[in-house]
């Protein structure tokens, strides 16, 4: 192979014996709505179409290759193959578009080494924190219900070399960043859009208006070298500007029964319920490798992994499995309900005592959802002087 590479123009192209592949990449700048000036290291955006606040560390460049003709970073796709090392850009942010190993690398990987280890060194190559900072007068109006984080990240291949990344934002461990991280195979090496939903408990680490993102394997000696263009950081999002469709069956994971009523969403964008033959139709899913949530009652929360391109539909299936059976009240006007939730289907009778030791039926419960019983009771939960009252529940 011969690789010609002009850093001027950013003109990158392949010669592979008598077929050639020409490759023509872009530095060109774009200024859109959503994104403001690419070209921008840094950036903070109010009021754009897909968010109340958009912040920005790193330039939209593709770590200074520039983009493909016609390519667009949020569509979902992934770039061609560039070359590597690079020569990083002192301007850019600080954990942008250089090439990271681990820090547990001393030269000795367990499974090999990537290219990204094997020709950078020490201690250019060593992990460095992203902070992305929107502390800005207008963000103090501003009341964080969600947030959602889009990254542009490039050789990450934790399944090939055995590395395990972990993701701290504002010092603390990320879960639900270094699932997906670690599931990536960006062999090539590619880079890739992922859009991930913040959970609700971390909600207080985006109301600060300021987060440092980390990423590093400090445990294994992985050699897995890796890269981020940059990331995106949205408060209270409202949609996404590349989108795609997602289909699909919901299904009891025991009994591969559909089940009705399941919702699938994707953070507080987008959000279908399963109609009776458990089959949703999710519109507005971002570009790129998200994470779908599904609920159902009686049923465990799960997340489902998804890698869309803007336009298109994909069609996924998927199972869920029973939550361990618990009786809950939840007060009424008048009266109150006993709810079993995460049970399989059959016949249930409550049954209820003063003493544990005498027990009346009160009836059978009515199914409302699948692995979800209810039993109305009229009376007062708390009647004057009746004290305590136990129940359980007795399946035919």
């Amino acid at each position: 192979m011969n690789l010609k590479y002009l850093k001027n123009n950013r003109i990158l192209f392949y010669s592979l014996s008598l077929l050639p592949l020409i490759i023509p990449m872009s530095l060109v700048g774009e200024v859109t709505p959503e994104d403001g000036d690419w070209s921008e290291k840094t950036i903070v955006m109010v009021n754009t179409p897909e968010t109340a606040l958009m912040a920005r560390t790193g330039d939209i460049d593709n770590l200074g290759f520039g983009w493909p003709n016609g390519f667009n970073p949020f569509s979902g796709n992934n770039t061609p193959s560039h070359p590597y090392p690079w020569n990083a850009d002192p301007l850019d942010p600080p954990g942008t578009d250089k090439i990271m190993v681990p820090s547990s690398y001393v030269g000795t990987p367990p499974s090999g080494r990537d290219g990204y280890t094997t020709f950078t060194s020490r201690p250019e190559n060593l992990p460095e924190a992203i902070t992305i900072s929107y502390d800005i007068p207008e963000f103090e109006e501003i009341e964080v219900s969600s947030a959602a984080m889009q990254l542009f990240v490039d050789d990450f291949q934790a399944p090939v070399w055995g590395s395990s990344f972990q993701v701290t934002l504002n010092e603390r461990r990320a879960p639900f960043l270094e699932e997906i991280l670690n599931g990536l195979r960006q062999t090539g090496p590619i880079g890739k859009l992922i859009t991930v939903q913040v959970p609700s408990d971390f909600l207080d680490v985006f109301s600060s208006g300021k987060v440092e993102l980390f990423i590093d394997d400090p445990v294994t000696g992985a050699g897995d070298g890796y890269a981020i263009d940059f990331v995106k950081i949205l408060i209270n999002p409202v949609g996404f500007s590349q989108t795609a469709t997602v289909t699909g069956i919901i299904r009891d994971q025991r009994t591969q029964t559909p089940l009705m009523g399941a919702v699938v969403s994707v953070g507080s964008s987008a959000s279908e319920p399963t109609d009776e033959t458990g089959f949703f139709r999710l519109p507005d899913v971002p570009a790129g490798l998200t994470v779908l949530t599904i609920t159902c009652p009686g049923y465990n929360t799960s997340m489902l992994k998804v890698e869309t391109i803007a336009e298109k539909e994909i069609d996924v299936n998927f199972s869920v499995s029973l939550a361990s059976p618990s009786l809950k009240v939840r007060p009424m006007a008048e009266g109150y309900v006993i709810a079993l939730e995460g049970a399989l289907t059959a016949k249930y009778t409550l049954w209820s005592s003063e003493d544990l030791e005498e027990w009346s039926a009160l009836g059978e419960m009515e199914q409302i959802a699948p692995g979800c019983f209810e039993y109305i009771v009229s009376s007062p939960f708390f009647d004057e002087g009746s004290g305590q009252r136990f129940y359980r529940v007795l399946a035919e």
